[in-house]
């Protein structure tokens, strides 16, 4: 991660938000670096789509962990075809009908924004003023929110591996980074400890956590790096 390369007055400012420079960003969710930086910066004669959750106090893009799944959720829609324009249409209809600047991240576009999503038994329906009518499947959009789990309005965490519930990004913790869920230790620092000592026995008994959580950290660092 380049979380360390993040000035430390930054970093302590985002607690609770997530901190993620955009070369994180896009090994955290495969959307490329360009993409989020023409999102998410004012270029001349265009608008970025929306704000960092660190524009106050950073003059340098960084994101926060809303600004991921909401980044997740547009690259989604943007692979099934839509536009830039229409991404920005349907963005701004759901900022306007839920009152937040991230909506995708929130548990209302999720469960309760038919105004924005209708759940139709073949796909789910784009509601925005400029595109009604888009149908954008559940194979598309479903994934993308499965691994994400709410507090009582916005998306608090993220499974990495959702079938095994081992690996979490979670902006309470670790400033957002990847960590072992039960345990707390980033996902990044199992891999090196993995790598510098020769063996996965040896730091699994040296972090005190199952050989089977330092092998999953391993193969996601691994996934990262790929």
């Amino acid at each position: 991660m380049d979380g360390a390369h993040i000035p430390n007055e930054t970093a302590l400012k985002g607690v609770g938000l997530g901190v993620y420079t955009p070369a994180d960003a896009t090994r955290l969710t495969g959307i490329p670096v360009s993409t989020l930086r023409g999102w998410m910066s004012d270029r001349k004669g265009r608008a970025r789509l929306w704000r960092s959750e660190h524009t106050e106090w950073s003059d340098t893009l960084l994101l926060g962990f809303r600004d991921l799944v909401d980044a997740k959720v547009l690259h989604a829609l943007r692979e099934e075809g839509f536009s830039t324009q229409q991404l920005r249409g349907t963005l701004a209809y759901a900022r306007e009908q839920i009152g937040d600047e991230r909506p995708f991240s929130t548990r209302i576009f999720r469960t309760d924004g038919a105004d924005i999503m209708l759940d139709l038994p073949d796909g789910l329906l784009v509601a925005s003023r400029r595109n009604r009518g888009q149908r954008v499947f559940r194979s598309v959009v479903e994934p993308v929110l499965k691994p994400i789990v709410y507090d009582d309005v916005v998306a608090s965490r993220m499974w990495m591996q959702p079938r095994k519930r081992t690996i979490v990004i979670d902006p309470q913790r670790s400033f957002g980074q990847p960590i072992l869920h039960e345990h707390g230790i980033p996902t990044d620092v199992l891999a090196q400890s993995v790598e510098a000592e020769g063996s996965v026995t040896i730091a699994a008994r040296y972090f005190d956590v199952p050989v089977a959580h330092v092998k999953d950290a391993v193969e996601f660092e691994k996934h990262l790096a790929a």
